[in-house]
């Protein structure tokens, strides 16, 4: 506070040089452009805000001229093709001229006269804003452009010089002072310019050559007093911050290549119907295909820093969705296509919107887990199935998926529901009852008697349709010496039962049982008609 000494006509002129540009430095500071509003890049306010792949933001003029191959501060690769086809970032823009009308207004117009090259005019309003503002380092850049294009490069430079010691991770400023020393015929001063820009950033393109102007270093962000961010976004409420699917405050802001932003859950389920952007329709076949949803990090910033509770409450209620979700026996979610059973490989093709929605949750709360039953006509799903848990998760550019999955514990439904276009139900785990004793040694021979009876029918197979079986099912289980250590008995039953093939209605019925006694007669009696026919 002892420092901001600033009178009506500037710095006291005895003010040590050193002093003096802290002073303007802090002066500085307290500009409404915040920091958090600044391009990260050139470290001026970003009226046309750009939003990379990888979440990050930058004004356009960065994008289109001086931005390197890769993001400066995640390191991400752009790809330039796509990096200048981007468009504005349509909420960001609405932010920054709510937040700095003015700035905004006067940066735009500006450009405007760069841009057609209207030089003087553009000379002649940067001037009229330092005489406001003698210290305003926007308006320096604009007059040390502005008397470059005029070939006035002395002049450009003295801006130049100013802004340098002021920013001294500018790469760009030294750049832009480098090309004024050349013009000026000064070339070993221009070639210690060129080799600063190469020590700030290693890749600068346009320093090593004048023909490329592709890169430019990562620069540090000036960090404005938090009091005066607050002051400059409190105009800022949270319905600006509404996502336009869900109506409820972003929560991971993603923004298209369109420009539009919405929450990470709602662009995906959206693309899940069609892959266009919700609000302007613009296709989005090509962001459909990288599936690089990275949160807009800006947006992140900014309702983490003005809406704290609100934030809070919104992440409040995602978690509470995903502990819904991650219930494995309330609501738990029900594929209906087969029968499947416990150990047995289900390799599934998922191609419908509904059942896309469900894998992604699957993997997302991290249980890789849902329920697998064979339709049934008047009830949408049997009263039967079996949990079915993901191995891999194979995403094709179209949205399909081949998902590699094997049956777990069997269930029974004991209440049917909906959620989100796809089946769910409250169920119940089945195990197989255990006997012990007199019962157990007839459970056993019956157990090998079976088993052989099943290994004959195998062997009896022509080559050829064993190795089809083996290809798809796995080689044979062998014989296990304890009977009743799993819950749902011998795994050689299931696989026997995948393989022959039976009518689903009564594959659902055996899978029912929980006894194992029952389970081998129904084996006996299958394998007895198919060796007969």
């Amino acid at each position: 506070q002892g420092m901001l000494v600033k009178s009506e006509d500037g710095p006291d002129p005895a003010t040590p040089p050193l002093a003096a540009v802290m002073i303007i430095c802090c002066w500085d500071s307290l500009h409404c452009s915040s920091a958090l509003l600044e391009c990260p890049h050139c470290l001026f306010l970003m009226c046309e805000p750009v939003t990379m792949s990888c979440g990050h933001t930058f004004c356009r003029r960065c994008v289109a001229s001086y931005l390197p191959s890769k993001c400066p501060l995640c390191k991400d690769r752009l790809k330039q093709r796509d990096v200048r086809g981007m468009k504005n970032n349509v909420l960001l823009i609405s932010v920054v001229e709510k937040c700095c009308p003015d700035e905004t207004r006067m940066t735009r117009h500006m450009q405007e006269k760069l841009k057609a090259k209207d030089f003087s005019e553009a000379l002649r309003i940067a001037n009229d804003g330092l005489n406001l503002v003698s210290d305003d380092q926007s308006w320096k850049s604009y007059r040390a452009e502005a008397n470059s294009g005029l070939m006035r490069f002395s002049d450009a430079l003295k801006d130049l010089d100013y802004l340098c010691c002021l920013r001294p991770s500018w790469t760009e400023g030294f750049f832009r002072k480098g090309n004024a020393l050349q013009e000026l015929g000064q070339l070993t001063e221009a070639l210690v310019q060129f080799h600063r820009c190469l020590r700030l950033q290693a890749d600068f393109a346009p320093a090593k050559s004048q023909i490329k102007k592709v890169c430019l270093t990562f620069m540090l962000r000036h960090k404005a007093q938090s009091d005066e961010i607050e002051k400059c976004l409190s105009v800022l409420t949270v319905s600006d911050f509404e996502c336009p699917l869900c109506i409820r405050l972003f929560f991971e802001p993603v923004t298209t290549p369109c420009g539009h932003t919405f929450c990470k859950n709602c662009i995906e389920r959206s693309l899940d119907h069609n892959l266009r952007c919700p609000l302007c329709k613009q296709p989005l076949q090509e962001y459909f295909k990288t599936r690089k949803y990275n949160p807009t990090v800006l947006l992140q910033d900014i309702v983490m820093r003005l809406f704290t509770s609100q934030l809070a409450e919104r992440k409040q209620v995602h978690d509470t969705e995903m502990a819904e979700l991650s219930n494995l026996t309330k609501d738990i979610p029900i594929f209906v296509c087969t029968v499947a059973y416990p150990g047995v490989p289900c390799p599934l093709h998922i191609f419908e919107p509904r059942y896309r929605l469900m894998m992604r949750r699957c993997m997302e709360t991290g249980t890789k887990k849902f329920g697998m039953c064979c339709y049934e006509q008047g009830k949408g799903f049997a009263d039967y199935g079996c949990v079915l848990e993901i191995l891999s998760l194979e995403l094709l550019p179209d949205g399909r998926s081949y998902v590699d999955t094997v049956g777990g514990s069997r269930f029974r439904v004991l209440k049917r529901g909906q959620r989100d276009g796809y089946h769910t139900a409250d169920i119940e785990y089945l195990e197989d009852l255990k006997v012990e004793g007199s019962e157990l040694e007839i459970l056993q021979r019956l157990h090998d008697s079976v088993y052989q009876q099943a290994q004959d029918w195998y062997q009896r197979l022509g080559s050829r349709i064993r190795e089809q079986i083996n290809r798809q099912y796995g080689t044979m289980p062998d014989k296990e010496e304890n009977i009743q250590a799993s819950t749902n008995g011998p795994a050689w039953c299931w696989w026997l039962l995948s393989v022959l093939q039976l009518d689903p209605a009564y594959q659902t019925t055996v899978l029912s049982l929980t006894s194992l006694k029952d389970r081998l007669g129904h084996l006996r009696l299958v394998l007895e008609y198919f060796s007969q026919s």
